[in-house]
């Protein structure tokens, strides 16, 4: 379902160890402009039972979080169309609303300290890893 210019996909029911109790890990919105890393992305987060958000643009991403019950993590790519990773990374750090949300940056470019991010990951990196600091950072 597309919802405010970004994609919702309900947790998987496949991996219960995760959602036992009917209810998700939390929500994760995954900004990231190559459709097969992101739908991988999603999948794995999914199967760990997190409600995923997706959206392959910034400025998409930035209204979202503007519009949107903030989530539990974000997982930002820097180099997007548009409006850069490095613009919703700044944004979401100089928002009282949303300058304590978790974000993991996956990309491919160079990243300089003091990006403000949480974890960095270059890719190439194993979706598992991705999954696993969200599993750190997003406690409810």
């Amino acid at each position: 379902m597309i919802h405010g210019g970004c994609r919702v996909q309900r947790f998987s029911s496949v991996d219960l160890e995760a959602n036992v109790s009917g209810r998700t890990r939390g929500t994760v919105l995954v900004v990231e402009d190559n459709p097969d890393w992101s739908n991988l992305l999603r999948r794995r987060l999914e199967d760990c039972g997190y409600e995923v958000w997706t959206c392959e643009d910034g400025a998409r991403a930035l209204e979202h979080l503007r519009w949107h019950a903030p989530p539990d993590a974000l997982v930002l790519d820097l180099g997007l169309p548009g409006l850069g990773g490095g613009a919703i990374l700044r944004e979401v750090r100089a928002d009282p609303e949303l300058d304590w949300l978790p974000v993991v940056v996956v990309t491919g470019r160079e990243v300089q300290e003091g990006l403000g991010a949480d974890r960095v990951f270059r890719k190439p990196v194993a979706p598992a890893a991705v999954v696993e600091v969200v599993r750190q950072l997003a406690v409810r």
